[in-house]
């Protein structure tokens, strides 16, 4: 029967064209060499060296079978080479959905040191309107990895978490308070405010933007609706109003300047998720990629699930 090792002997022979010189070079003694050549022939039914006392060369046949050899042991090499690739997480593809905000925030770090450190890992991405639109896609398989802006526990998802991202106030680089290292939402009474619509900038819970300003003591006036967190900085960019937003870390614009909240303390929870039933070693290389980032929280919480809904 011929195997592996039967190619190898007749490559490392064809190399050398020399018994004594391929045994040394595969480490084995000659008689066990020239068996094996002979032994490759018998069941091949042709001859495939020439052989005198003073030199070895190849036969018609021989050299096909060398050229052939030679292909099957770099298939086997870049077999064994693509497999261990995968195990260690360099090869295939993991799919990634993703809110806006989340994007905005620590997922660009996290994706350049993942293709940094597995470039060989193909990344497909989808953006969600909605948190709970990515967490249905989790659900139904449709992606490997879910990055959205709030603490959910779902009984068939792991997680964990990030540290939040503070909530500010977003103003035109000329407005009167622009320059201040944090302000009193009072300070804002009677200013316009550019609103994020609910439905394109799931930006903080239902309501939020409501118990903010109830809190502050004040009724600002509605200015314009924005869709995304570059048309909110380009409206505030040109002094439609301010905005109350998570601080946009990856995002930015020359004519808006971001400034701290002092009477309220808000921030963006960030999370992590993928389905406990589907870890793939492509998501344990994500997932350990994203475990490095510095506004990772400590604590995995993966230990404490709770089943619930969203």
């Amino acid at each position: 029967m011929i195997d592996i090792r039967h190619f190898k002997y007749m490559v490392a022979l064809a190399h050398e064209m020399h018994f004594t010189a391929a045994a040394k070079l595969l480490n084995i003694a000659q008689p066990a060499l020239s068996q094996s050549i002979r032994q490759l022939e018998r069941e091949l039914g042709v001859q495939l060296f020439n052989r005198s006392t003073r030199d070895v060369s190849l036969t018609p046949a021989g050299k096909v079978f060398y050229r052939e050899a030679q292909r099957t042991l770099q298939s086997l090499d870049s077999a064994v080479q693509a497999t261990q690739s995968a195990a260690r997480g360099e090869h295939g593809t993991v799919s990634i959905g993703y809110s806006t905000a989340a994007m905005l925030a620590y997922m660009p770090s996290i994706l350049q040191r993942f293709h940094r450190q597995y470039p060989s890992i193909g990344m497909v991405f989808t953006e969600f309107l909605t948190d709970d639109a990515v967490v249905d896609a989790l659900r139904q398989s449709q992606i490997d990895i879910g990055c959205i802006q709030r603490c959910l526990r779902v009984d068939t998802l792991d997680y964990f978490l990030l540290n939040p991202v503070p909530v500010v106030v977003a103003l035109n680089r000329k407005h009167r308070l622009a320059k201040a290292t944090s302000i009193n939402l009072k300070d804002l009474a009677g200013e316009p405010f550019v609103v994020p619509t609910r439905t394109r900038y799931n930006y903080l819970p239902p309501g939020s933007i409501p118990r903010i300003w109830k809190k502050a003591g004040i009724s600002p006036s509605r200015g314009a609706h924005a869709e995304s967190p570059s048309a909110v900085l380009g409206m505030v960019a040109a002094n439609l109003g301010v905005c109350v937003m998570h601080d946009p870390l990856n995002l930015s614009h020359p004519d808006v300047v971001t400034v701290k909240i002092a009477n309220f303390r808000a921030s963006l929870p960030m999370q992590i998720l993928w389905r406990k039933e589907a870890y793939t070693q492509e998501i344990d290389s994500f997932v350990g990629c994203a475990r490095q980032e510095p506004s990772t929280i400590a604590s995995d919480r993966r230990k404490r699930r709770t089943s619930a809904g969203h």
